[in-house]
């Protein structure tokens, strides 16, 4: 599969009045990027054979890790909804959506993702796999792996 199409194809397919209804009928308060990262990311996992990895930052004088993003790792490049990264470009272009986050602070780093982590995420109700989400974007996805 030419992951470069998928992402692009991905990026305008959670773009669309269907895509934005799956998530909002759910308890996702938020959109694909920002609140549904992870949701997204399990349907893409699940379909590319990804691994879920995780933007986390560690506040200053804490050993708790703080959930900021996860994104599909698939061999050495990464998908989030944003499009497809070498590991560097990801950071860069993460750490240019951060600085515009007035509570943001601590370093970054990004690490396999487990579902313990949710409790640390930035928002509660971003601590959510919301499955009957990702069950409704799945076809727009699927779409996505077939073009050529």
């Amino acid at each position: 599969m030419d992951l470069k199409r998928f992402a692009s194809c991905l990026k305008k397919a959670i773009r669309t009045d269907a895509a934005y209804e799956a998530l909002d009928a759910g308890p996702i308060s938020g959109d694909w990027l920002e609140g549904g990262c992870w949701t997204l990311a399990h349907a893409v996992a699940g379909l590319l054979d990804g691994e879920l990895w995780a933007f986390v930052s560690r506040p200053k004088h804490s050993q708790t890790l703080v959930v900021q993003h996860v994104v599909v790792k698939v061999g050495n490049k990464f998908i989030d909804g944003d499009g497809l990264w070498t590991e560097n470009d990801l950071f860069d272009h993460f750490i240019e959506v951060v600085e515009r986050w007035p509570t943001f602070s601590g370093h970054l780093d990004l690490v396999p993702f487990t579902p313990r982590m949710q409790a640390t995420a930035t928002r509660r109700e971003w601590a959510i796999c919301d499955t009957r989400a990702a069950t409704a974007i799945l076809p727009a996805l699927m779409k996505c792996a077939r073009r050529r």
